[in-house]
């Protein structure tokens, strides 16, 4: 018996946003969302509009203490590498 093996690499390349539309939090409690994205490593991150309390880290994760008062923030998070960007 023999096999043909192919091989993939989903790392590679610019990068590709897969993360979630929507993100449920309660007010005021503690947040560690991992952003998903991949693409040709290293990979930097950006967010715009993320409310007060949450920020992102070097590795794509957002953390901190959601605001204590119920609302809705429309983010945008900006994945970029050194074959390009994306916004999702």
């Amino acid at each position: 018996m023999s096999a043909d093996i192919a091989r993939f690499d989903p790392f590679d390349g610019a990068p590709r946003w897969h993360g979630a539309r929507r993100v449920g939090i309660r007010p005021g409690t503690e947040l560690i969302h991992p952003l998903a994205a991949t693409g040709s490593r290293p990979l930097s991150f950006t967010v715009d509009g993320l409310p007060a309390g949450l920020s992102v880290d070097a590795d794509g994760i957002v953390r901190g203490v959601a605001p204590s008062e119920p609302g809705e923030h429309r983010i945008a998070v900006t994945v970029t590498n050194a074959l390009g960007s994306t916004t999702g």
